[in-house]
């Protein structure tokens, strides 16, 4: 990781929330962001969203990528899990960083961004969104 303009490069920023068979964009930050994802396609944020987290060093190489902004390069996807009435994770949603820069994100940026999802995770009350939780 580079410490030196570590900020520099990134595009944006977005939450997807999981409704029915696709994530619908939620809080974003940046250029405008793709307002809904199929759940079941073979975009990065659908791969994290199934798999776990994602990341791209270079997005031009990822077969099904969507390109809400042509200037991005690489990406990183986490998804957002909860734990349900039965004691089982859920994903509902994932949080997408986009970046003009390829190779810009890395593990130590992925654990990082693990703990703000796990806070957030764990500090929003998911029951007004999912009648599940």
């Amino acid at each position: 990781m580079q410490d030196e303009g570590r900020s520099r490069g990134c595009r944006g920023e977005s939450f997807y929330i999981l409704h029915q068979s696709k994530l619908f964009v939620g809080p974003y930050h940046g250029k405008p962001a793709c307002v809904e994802i199929n759940l079941f396609g073979k975009s990065v944020c659908a791969t994290a969203f199934r798999h776990g987290a994602v990341i791209v060093p270079n997005v031009d190489k990822w077969e099904g990528h969507i390109a809400c902004d042509g200037e991005t390069k690489s990406e990183i996807v986490i998804p957002l899990i909860i734990t349900v009435k039965d004691g089982n994770s859920k994903s509902i949603g994932v949080l997408d960083l986009d970046s003009t820069l390829l190779n810009k994100f890395d593990e130590d940026d992925l654990n990082g961004l693990r703990g703000v999802v796990d806070t957030l995770v764990s500090m929003t009350d998911w029951q007004p969104f999912f009648s599940m939780v």
